[in-house]
């Protein structure tokens, strides 16, 4: 983490609440008369260039916010925030929330998602109303109200939600919408990527999962000595002042890091108290399988604590690599020149609405769908003349390639070539 824990302040202030008053009647008044009470934390962050306001009514709930956006939080710069967020914690605000759904016109469904195949879609129901629009998780009823720009928002929770076991991803999930629609609004494309920094320049490992995209950064952070800067997505800007480390810079997005055991276990005595029981000493078969259920979720805080390195904040785009690591793939790397492999190869990762991992343009985000199609086909055919593009093939102990990779970022180099022993890597 970049910036000190932010100090709990006592205040009274009226939610974004206020700038919904004609969908929500009555409701900001009961905001008003829980945020009398001492109990709110208030604080400001910088994530992916946007200026966050946080105002927060449990200190449990500001904890979860915290160890999910803390990562990636940057020192805000103390003007007017981009996003305005408050978090409210009341059974009785939540009550009059589903009463006044019920008396909307019916919702229309949609899906916000990081990841279809690995329970990681979060159903939703969503109104609009006037200027407002309203917003309900379906599984555990949390409510985002926002305003049409989406820059004053409003979360809603019950009593209990602090506590519950779910509340890290719900509200990750819920926190990335709100970033990800915002950051596309302003002109950005969001890319399934993780990515590195190497010589202060942004390496991308972008690919289709089961791809070795995890498997690359975490190499290329313990055994490379690269710094980590996001570990599952990426927005990508354009660079306005056209500076000559690069076209684009890259700025990371706080995701939940899900690795398999079989991946950690490449590690040992690093990674193990995070491996489940049932896979320690797993053989290599079971491990390259890739099980599901052997994928566990750990803290970015602790990322700091094993590699003893923050996340970089944001960084001129360098290269991308694209990995296919395998079980027996023989090791190697190529540089991709075609465009229209380029294209074809870079395509499933950036997020559209012809991707389908994000499906939240149904009803959500279609207004910007036909601007991003636009801004996505013109960077897929001009990215390969930007950055060097490299096809990385290998199974284990690829951080040999990856040191090939970072000597050709250096000097310029090009062409295919086989891995060959790098020197003695970091453990």
């Amino acid at each position: 983490m970049t910036t000190d824990r932010p100090e709990f302040e006592r205040v009274r202030t009226m939610s974004a609440l206020t700038d919904v008053e004609e969908l929500l009647g009555g409701v900001e008044d009961a905001v008003a008369a829980l945020f009398a009470t001492p109990c709110e934390v208030v604080t400001a962050w910088n994530v992916a260039s946007l200026e966050l306001g946080v105002s927060c009514g449990d200190r449990a709930l500001f904890e979860a916010l915290h160890a999910y956006l803390g990562s990636h939080a940057g020192p805000a710069s103390g003007g007017r925030p981009d996003v305005e967020l408050t978090f409210v914690v009341s059974d009785a605000l939540a009550g009059r929330l589903e009463a006044t759904a019920v008396r909307l016109p019916g919702p229309q469904p949609a899906m916000i998602s990081y990841c279809t195949t690995e329970k990681g879609s979060l159903p939703v129901e969503h109104w609009r109303a006037g200027r407002a629009t309203l917003l309900r998780t379906l599984k555990t009823r949390t409510w985002l109200l926002a305003d049409e720009s989406y820059s004053r928002l409003t979360f809603v929770v019950g009593d209990d939600y602090p506590l519950r076991p779910t509340v890290h991803k719900d509200l990750a999930l819920l926190i990335l919408h709100v970033l990800q629609r915002t950051l596309e609004a302003r002109g950005q494309l969001q890319i399934h990527a993780s990515a590195v920094v190497v010589d202060g320049q942004a390496v991308l490992f972008a690919g289709p999962k089961r791809s070795g995209k995890t498997t690359c950064f975490l190499d290329a952070i313990v055994r490379t000595g690269a710094r980590p800067l996001s570990v599952d997505k990426v927005h990508l800007a354009e660079d306005a002042e056209g500076t000559a480390t690069g076209r684009f810079q890259v700025f990371g997005i706080p995701t939940r890091l899900r690795v398999l055991a079989g991946t950690l276990q490449k590690y040992p005595g690093t990674w193990d108290a995070f491996i489940p029981e049932e896979y320690r000493g797993a053989g290599e078969e079971r491990l390259w399988r890739g099980e599901s259920d052997s994928k566990v979720s750990i803290p970015l805080t602790s990322l700091r604590a094993v590699t003893g390195e923050d996340f970089t904040l944001r960084a001129p785009l360098g290269m991308i690599v694209l990995p296919d690591v395998a079980r027996g793939r023989v090791p190697l790397l190529r540089e991709v020149v075609d465009p229209l492999e380029v294209a074809e190869l870079m395509r499933p990762n950036v997020y559209t609405p012809d991707n389908p991992e994000e499906d939240w343009w149904s009803g959500i985000g279609g207004h910007l769908a036909a601007d991003l199609r636009a801004r996505a086909e013109a960077f897929l055919a001009g990215i390969g003349a930007t950055v060097p593009i490299l096809r990385l093939e290998g199974a284990e102990r690829i951080d040999h390639l990856l040191q090939e990779a970072w000597r050709r970022l250096r000097s310029g180099a090009t062409g295919p070539t086989e891995a060959e022993p790098i020197g003695a890597p970091r453990s």
